[in-house]
């Protein structure tokens, strides 16, 4: 039985290894989610496919998807994290919602957990540091958070991102 297990987890290995080869052909790409900055949405360890942008692909890039940038400063380091604001918008967060052009974003990801679960819904609810803004994002550049604003190093803290260092997006599926 054990042999078994073994010839099956190897074919399994490299049945992954040639798709992951094949994946480098046509532009995809996976990524190890390192941290929990992405939870609930991407658990931390698990991978994510993703497809590399060319620059036309980069300048069309939307609210909502989750993107691969380059880390602002660590050009050998990159982050997963999800587009919430494009060049031109305004950003800000209050009483543990995201505000966009004066609007509050309807979608929960990223919501605190205690308003996500229906918990109190009052500004004293909100953990320090999840009052931001209002800033406005310069042209060419997206604004990026983490889906687990409690454990996510983003936008928030290194500013509006250009384009340019938005490598690839994550394939839905």
């Amino acid at each position: 039985m054990r042999i078994r297990s073994l010839a099956t987890r190897l074919a399994v290995f490299c049945l992954l290894a040639g798709l992951a080869s094949a994946c480098d052909l046509v532009h995809a790409r996976t990524y190890r989610m390192a941290s929990g900055s992405m939870e609930p949405t991407i658990a931390a360890d698990s991978l994510v496919l993703t497809l590399r942008l060319s620059d036309e692909q980069r300048a069309a890039v939307e609210r909502g998807q989750i993107v691969v940038i380059e880390a602002p400063q660590r050009k050998d380091t990159v982050y997963l994290k999800r587009v919430v604001a494009l060049g031109g918008d305004v950003v800000a967060m209050r009483d543990g919602r995201l505000w966009i052009n004066g609007d509050p974003v309807g979608e929960v990801y990223g919501l605190h957990p205690m308003l996500r679960e229906g918990g109190a819904e009052s500004s004293d609810s909100t953990p320090p540091g999840e009052e931001f803004g209002p800033v406005s994002v310069p042209p060419h550049h997206v604004f990026v958070l983490g889906d687990n604003w409690d454990r996510s190093l983003d936008s928030r803290m290194f500013g509006a991102v250009p384009v340019e260092t938005v490598l690839a997006r994550r394939i839905e599926w």
